[in-house]
């Protein structure tokens, strides 16, 4: 099985270094990722300004763009031909609507829009060590054959840190954040933590919380289906006048 990694924490972070060093054991792996960090860029694409493709060494390299770039060149441009692509590991979880935020889940979905099956990977980071993702990439090794079966093209994984955590499949939770704008002497400073969520006992938020690690479906379908049945059975019609 040929296996693409990428992340949006950049060529040097721990979480990455982990899981290649233990998927590469078994499986035929390559990496491309960014050259520096790019949290929170989403799905962004870079289209009218140059990326610089750099090769470290045999079937890994590193670019000067964002996650979803990394995997538009390495399939487009490298013509690496993944049977799965894995996204992470993210240092911080990506849980509820982090996912609109999150270049960990843009570069799988990437993946995903490509017809590959796609895995956004992630955890709570209770130390920044290697010995601590390795952990934590062992827990993702443990499960990633059976997540394989799973149907969709697009998972949103988060490990919980603890080797026996049990697993939950959980819908999407909406995270509440502190919206903070803080004012620095080289400008804006965007972002605040998240304070709480809005959801049931059985969204991600709340089993992640409560010890499980999830796992999260998503979808390519932007439509929101319940309005759009609700507008169908209404015969609701709009007219240019």
């Amino acid at each position: 099985m040929r296996i693409l990694f990428v992340n949006d924490d950049g060529i040097e972070a721990k979480g990455l270094q982990s899981l290649v060093r233990i998927f590469e054991e078994k499986y035929e792996c390559s990496v491309v990722a960014p050259r520096f960090e790019q949290s929170a860029k989403g799905h962004s694409f870079t289209m009218r300004e140059p990326v610089k493709l750099s090769e470290l060494h045999e079937k890994k390299w590193t670019l000067s763009g964002t996650p979803a770039d990394c995997v538009y060149v390495a399939l487009h441009y490298l013509k690496i031909r993944p049977d799965v692509i894995i996204s992470g590991i993210n240092q911080g979880t990506n849980l509820g609507t982090d996912i609109f935020y999150s270049g960990t889940v843009g570069a799988a979905r990437e993946g995903a829009l490509n017809s590959i099956p796609s895995f956004a990977v992630s955890t709570k980071p209770l130390e920044n060590t290697l010995s601590f993702y390795n952990q934590v990439a062992q827990s993702f090794f443990s499960i990633f054959e059976q997540l394989l079966v799973l149907p969709g093209m697009l998972h949103n994984v988060n490990i919980y840190p603890n080797q026996h955590a049990p697993v939950c499949i959980a819908p999407l939770g909406r995270r509440l954040y502190q919206y903070r704008v803080r004012e620095e002497e080289e400008g804006l400073i965007l972002g605040g933590p998240p304070y709480g969520y809005k959801g049931n006992d059985e969204c991600d938020i709340a089993c992640y919380e409560r010890g499980f690690t999830t796992i999260t479906p998503l979808s390519m379908d932007g439509t929101d289906h319940t309005a759009l049945e609700t507008i169908q059975k209404k015969h609701i019609s709009l007219s240019v006048t």
